[in-house]
């Protein structure tokens, strides 16, 4: 007496409703799990802002020995949800190691030129304002953030007051 398998009629010939129904459920569960895996990439990209335990104790930790300048915050209303909340956990973290942070932390209205993507450092040039900014790039390079240094030539904050502008999510 023969065995039948699963993919088989009674006479031995191949039953090719079972054949094609399993490897349809196959297709789809390929399908599902590639979609799953893109649409948390997709999540991901579109997710707050990470700031993750590690990075901060790697800034806290280069911000340690060095001085402690004037620092203002400000972040995109292009992104205003996420900015905020990372603008807000910036300033708790900077408050926290002593620098002395702007009162408040307003939006900026970016009015011409490409959006700023991730987090710059505007400074100006030969004031404390530049010190600071060096010592915050260098803090954000150490927790695996880029933030590139641009000079400032607005009158927003005084000239000894370095500001870190937070923009749209990259």
């Amino acid at each position: 007496m023969a065995v039948l398998g699963l993919f088989q009629t009674a006479e031995g010939a191949p039953h090719w409703p079972t054949v094609l129904t399993f490897t349809g459920w196959v297709v789809a569960g390929a399908l599902m799990f590639g979609s799953f895996a893109i649409s948390r990439n997709d999540r991901l990209k579109s997710g707050p802002w990470i700031f993750d335990a590690a990075q901060q104790a790697a800034f806290k930790k280069a911000l340690e020995n060095n001085p402690k300048g004037k620092v203002a915050i400000e972040y995109s209303k292009a992104d205003e949800k996420r900015g905020y909340e990372f603008a807000t956990k910036m300033k708790a973290l900077l408050e926290g190691a002593g620098f002395d942070v702007w009162g408040y932390t307003p939006a900026f209205i970016q009015s011409s030129g490409p959006p700023i993507t991730g987090i710059q450092i505007m400074i100006k040039k030969d004031t404390a304002s530049d010190t600071t900014g060096g010592i915050l790039q260098r803090a954000f390079k150490t927790a695996g953030i880029d933030a590139p240094g641009y000079f400032r030539n607005d009158n927003n904050y005084e000239d000894d007051r370095a500001l870190i502008q937070i923009g749209i999510k990259p």
